[in-house]
């Protein structure tokens, strides 16, 4: 059947207070199904119906207000309440479109549908399920099951169909289920995903990072996430994750600088987010400075070369700053700054200060190579 559109001012209505009025008085002298004239009453047996009106209650209960002639010309009523139907509408297509919609957990449709029963006697099933989806008199309950879809469309996105919906939800248990974070397995955070528009390929591309990297990572990777991002912190990064407003790029940059920090504090070598400013080492004329993990991240560094990098810089600064403090003022410094050029830009020019102070050093032992030059004589750093 075709269904008339809902009038803007039928919109503000309540669907769980429809009231309908049935006048039983139309064959009487003067009866139209109108309003019935008091005077009409006098003629009346007493207990003859007059009028019955019905309200459909919240809880699909139906109350029913009958008035009745008191046969001397006035009027009495009687009010009483008819349960709701215990397992339907009381109409097929009706009931059809119930089941369909009770199986995707949509709740609280009985008075709805008992409401369009009576507003549309001969709806088919099919078209009942398009007022329930999208006709905002009746749609409160299916909105509230598929949360994310009003979400969607409050920001001008279309909705997901069922099937996809629940798909996605599935799709989000599965991940939570996995690393096991259930407490996030409900579907007020499935809504909040689909509504925000996160696939759950992105979903578990986050949660990926956020728990295999940096919860069950390295410790030192959970200290430099705290240093860098004080806001973040152990018990919230997987909220942080999952939060629709985090981005995967952001959070990729900042598990990567979080794992490059904690590649150098594994050496016992201090990092920053960004270039800290010089500071001394054990020598009065030899600085000490290092990139920032930023830094390091724009220039595609990731955890294994920063493991590497860091490890080989650590075993040659001690002997690089002690030769820097010796040839430095002449032949010039190569401290953790220039090693980190070498170990992950590839620098020449950090390499050939490198070479430098190293043969400075073989020199002056008439070619012995290594007593004073130890691993900085190596070819390449690492």
């Amino acid at each position: 059947m075709a269904i008339p559109r809902a009038e803007s001012g039928l919109s503000t209505l309540n669907p769980y207070q429809k009231v309908e009025q049935f006048n039983t008085l139309s064959n009487l002298p003067g009866g139209t199904g109108g309003t019935v004239q008091p005077s009409v009453f006098g003629g009346l047996n007493a207990g003859t119906v007059i009028n019955v009106q019905e309200i459909v209650n919240a809880d699909g209960s139906i109350t029913v207000i009958t008035t009745y002639a008191d046969g001397k010309g006035g009027t009495y009523t009687q009010t009483t309440t008819k349960a709701a139907p215990a397992t339907g509408t009381g109409s097929g297509a009706l009931d059809a479109a119930l089941a369909a919609l009770k199986a995707v957990g949509v709740e609280g449709l009985v008075p709805v549908m008992l409401e369009i029963r009576k507003l549309y006697p001969d709806i088919s099933s099919e078209d009942a399920l398009l007022l329930i989806k999208f006709d905002p008199r009746f749609n409160k309950p299916y909105m509230t099951r598929f949360a994310g879809n009003k979400m969607r469309m409050d920001a001008g996105f279309a909705p997901l169909d069922d099937k996809e919906y629940l798909a996605n939800e599935a799709a989000y248990n599965k991940i939570f289920t996995a690393y096991g974070i259930t407490q996030f397995a409900n579907r007020a955070e499935y809504a909040r995903q689909i509504g925000n528009r996160v696939a759950p390929q992105e979903l578990g591309d986050k949660i990926s990072l956020a728990y295999d990297r940096v919860v069950k990572g390295a410790s030192e990777t959970r200290a430099a996430m705290k240093e860098f991002y004080p806001e973040i912190t152990d018990s919230d990064i997987l909220a942080y994750a999952l939060s629709p407003e985090t981005q995967l790029p952001v959070i990729t940059r900042k598990v990567q600088a979080a794992e490059i920090g904690g590649a150098a504090l594994a050496q016992n070598l201090s990092i920053g987010l960004t270039a800290a400013a010089p500071e001394k080492s054990g020598y009065t004329n030899v600085t000490r400075k290092g990139m920032g993990a930023e830094e390091l991240v724009a220039q595609g560094v990731d955890l294994a070369t920063a493991r590497r990098g860091y490890a080989a810089i650590a075993e040659v600064l001690p002997t690089a700053e002690k030769l820097s403090a010796i040839y430095g003022d002449r032949l010039g410094q190569y401290g953790r700054f220039e090693a980190e050029q070498e170990a992950f830009q590839d620098l020449a020019s950090a390499r050939r200060a490198r070479e430098k102070i190293t043969q400075e050093e073989i020199s002056a032992f008439s070619g012995t190579a290594g007593r004073g030059a130890g691993a900085l004589s190596k070819e390449r750093l690492f």
